[in-house]
């Protein structure tokens, strides 16, 4: 993957469950990447570039606008289990769910109710998805 910044990576589109969602890639690849979920109506430049970039030395980093948000189609999501479940649409769209028998594909981070939506999205993906403590040490370095 070409290096790029979170201020230079380009906007991109995926459709999944009827909705287009607006993302960017950025970061090292090979490792298990990142999907960052912005808060209710925040966008994915809402995230601080100084964070982001952090993050994407090590790691690939995928910020994306939920369902209704910004340049996302569709209608805003009403509830937390609404938005996991765009986020596990999305996640699917993008080809990161595991497969059976293997370790997560994807880190989630919600910069909102932080365990709780990446919890729902993990049960709303349709094969079984590690969850726990270790899945969200990122989030703990940055409080």
């Amino acid at each position: 993957m070409t290096q790029r910044s979170h201020q230079t990576a380009p906007t991109q589109f995926v459709e999944a469950a009827g909705v287009r969602f607006a993302y960017r890639r950025f970061g090292t690849s090979g490792g298990v990447p990142l999907v960052l979920n912005m808060h209710f109506t925040g966008t994915m430049d809402h995230w601080d570039p100084l964070v982001t970039d952090g993050l994407a030395a090590t790691r690939e980093v995928i910020p994306f606008n939920n369902a209704g948000i910004s340049s996302t189609s569709g209608e805003v999501p009403a509830s937390v289990e609404e938005v996991a479940v765009n986020a596990a649409a999305f996640i699917g769209a993008l080809g990161l769910p595991p497969k059976p028998g293997r370790s997560a594909r994807v880190h989630a981070a919600p910069r909102a109710a932080k365990l709780s939506i990446s919890q729902r999205i993990a049960s709303s993906l349709t094969e079984p998805w590690p969850t726990g403590p270790q899945h969200c040490r990122c989030l703990t370095r940055f409080r």
